[in-house]
């Protein structure tokens, strides 16, 4: 039953992650700028550079 319930939990997570993400996403890129939020391409650098 722990199983499941540290699965339902690490998906709850990914959800909210991928909706902070849609959320700022769609804000202008000033205000992105503003906040640190970096863009699309360097956070595929980052999660890259991260695995390895």
């Amino acid at each position: 039953m722990r199983f499941f319930e540290e699965a339902f939990r690490a998906y709850q997570r990914y959800r909210r992650q991928a909706r902070t993400e849609r959320l700022i996403g769609a804000m202008p890129l000033e205000i992105r700028k503003d906040i640190g939020w970096p863009d699309r391409n360097e956070r595929i650098k980052i999660r890259h550079n991260q695995e390895y």
